[in-house]
């Protein structure tokens, strides 16, 4: 073999070194583009997951802020009842102040009617004669009193009964606000 036989056999085989070099590097390039796009679909196919879980998550959120609304509508209702049920209490509270002022007025007639009574025992110690006649005038007199009693004892209850209303509610209030503040 001659230099020219030995340059075209060098020739040839780089230049068939090179066609292999060539298709390694396309079965390459191909594996490339396969594992890319498998890569791209993959990727595709988790922005799709998270596309529709952030919608999910979306979803949930305004469920939530539908329910905080709903919330926030009775708590304006509680509120609307607290504020009529102050307006009872204020109402219960100048009613009991009527009933403290009829009490200091019967305490007075009541004080008065004791003045009397001693007045008549004294007369019934001067008038033996007529002491039949004021112990009857006496009797009506202590009816009369008993009557008064019952009287103040109703206004007792009925203003022990608006203290225990309101002790209720001040509890009911106490309970909403622990209920605001958790919120």
């Amino acid at each position: 073999m001659g230099i020219k036989d030995s340059a075209l056999q060098f020739g040839t085989d780089i230049e068939n070194e090179l066609i292999k070099i060539r298709a390694d590097q396309v079965e390459v390039a191909q594996d490339l583009t396969e594992r890319i796009n498998g890569v791209a679909d993959r990727v595709k196919r988790l922005d799709d997951k998270v596309t529709t879980k952030f919608a999910q998550i979306d979803a949930k959120f305004e469920q939530v802020d539908a329910r905080f609304d709903q919330i926030d509508a009775k708590v304006d209702q509680i509120d609307a009842k607290v504020d009529q049920m102050g307006a009872k209490v204020d109402q219960m509270d100048a009613k009991v102040d009527q009933m403290d002022a009829k009490v200091d007025q019967m305490d007075a007639k009541v004080d008065q009617m004791g003045a009397k009574v001693d007045q008549m025992g004294a007369t019934v110690d001067q008038m033996g004669a007529t002491v039949d006649q004021m112990g009857a005038t006496v009797d009506q007199m202590g009816a009369t009193v008993d009557q008064m009693g019952a009287t103040v004892d109703q206004m007792v209850g009925r203003v022990d009964q608006m203290q225990s209303t309101q002790t209720e509610m001040t509890h009911i209030l106490l309970a909403i606000q622990r209920k605001l503040d958790v919120n």
